[in-house]
């Protein structure tokens, strides 16, 4: 939760720094509750936290969860977890964020009943006791960690090596469309990885599919949406996670105008979220090729990861994000200088992997397209 937080407080975005701010002062007043309060025992001090479980972090950091899960299923569940663990940034973030609110939970209830023999007799615990109820504490919460670990054997906690931000300027909007498909045809690219995930106002609302901006446009009344409307809930039913991507950005077209001109207030985007084949499943080109980038740009350690022919998924794993508020995405014309005019729209993607796959990613585009991709934020190949 702390890195996260940390992350929001460093964020150029003027409300994610704000809720960053906000969400680290909780986490100091908590810590300073705990430190002082909870430990000696006072009522006062598990209130106020309390407070801080159920009416900050229960929200905050479960709402998801809450919203959604009440209709999954045990097999929606297990798609979820699985998606989650993956290293898609979102959908990782609701399940870490339901352990943690889980762990607050569980801390919360413990010292009840010790308080509660402390209103009875006035008892005041000693040093000791208040460490050993601390110990306790933390056994309970090693044993849950042991039980996820053995129930979900899997590295969610891992980070990605990398976070990089890259971009081209496109002729028009209409190429965008063109040059996600382009992207997502790649031989590199695992079909099966492609994943569309939809935000709509904050992370709080949020889906694998386009159902959120389908809700949010249907319930606008000062403008006539139902056309696009009509298009959206047909991309939405393709099967292909790729089509549905390209379809969904060619039904925003005839309304980049309409959807950009303040129609629509809050933030949206829709995150295409993509994979890099396993090497093992690479031609023997295509391999040798990514490989010798993966040596030059990687560690030794990742480059031996590589050419195992097996990777942890978060080495190949990236995504496309497209804000149907602003098709054009010129916001980044002012920080960076592209050789096109100012209204040209940027095609933003990023990746968390490899240094050397994504290399070879925007090569492979260059090469077809003629496209020069530029840094934009996040680490720089």
């Amino acid at each position: 939760m702390l890195p996260s937080t940390i992350e929001c407080v460093r964020s150029t975005d003027t409300m994610s720094r704000l809720d960053g701010l906000a969400s680290l002062t909780i986490i100091i007043v908590a810590l300073i509750v705990i430190w002082t309060g909870l430990a000696a025992g006072t009522r006062v001090a598990w209130v106020i936290m309390v407070v801080i479980v159920w009416v900050w972090a229960l929200p905050a950091m479960t709402w998801p969860v809450l919203h959604h899960g009440l209709r999954w299923t045990l097999s929606d569940l297990r798609q979820w977890v699985e998606f989650a663990w993956r290293g898609e940034h979102i959908a990782r973030t609701y399940f870490i964020s339901t352990v943690v609110f889980l762990l607050m939970l569980i801390g919360l209830i413990l010292p009840v009943r010790a308080l509660l023999r402390i209103g009875k007799s006035k008892y005041v615990p000693s040093p000791k006791e208040s460490f050993r109820a601390m110990e306790i504490t933390l056994i309970g919460i090693g044993i849950i960690l042991v039980v996820l670990l053995l129930v979900f054997p899997f590295k969610i906690w891992s980070e990605p090596p990398h976070d990089f931000g890259y971009g081209t300027a496109l002729k028009d909007c209409e190429a965008i469309p063109e040059q996600m498909d382009q992207f997502l045809s790649l031989e590199e690219i695992d079909p099966d990885t492609i994943q569309i995930e939809t935000v709509v106002g904050s992370t709080t609302n949020s889906e694998k599919s386009l159902k959120p901006l389908i809700a949010y446009l249907s319930a606008q009344k000062q403008k006539d949406f139902g056309t696009l409307v009509a298009a959206l809930k047909a991309a939405d039913e393709l099967p292909s996670q790729k089509q549905k991507a390209v379809q969904f950005v060619k039904a925003l077209l005839p309304y980049k105008d309409t959807l950009k001109d303040g129609s629509l207030e809050g933030s949206m985007a829709v995150f295409v979220y993509y994979g890099l084949k396993q090497p093992s499943k690479l031609s023997s080109p295509t391999r040798a090729r990514i490989g010798n980038l993966v040596k030059q740009l990687d560690t030794g350690a990742q480059a031996a990861k590589f050419d195992s022919g097996k990777c942890p998924t978060n080495y190949l794993a990236g995504k496309i994000i497209i804000y149907p508020n602003d098709l054009k995405n010129t916001f980044w014309h002012g920080i960076v200088e592209f050789p096109s005019a100012k209204d040209a729209p940027i095609m933003e993607i990023r990746f968390m992997g490899l240094r050397g796959a994504f290399r070879d990613l925007l090569d492979e585009m260059t090469l077809r397209t003629g496209d020069t991709f530029l840094h934009l934020d996040g680490d720089s190949l």
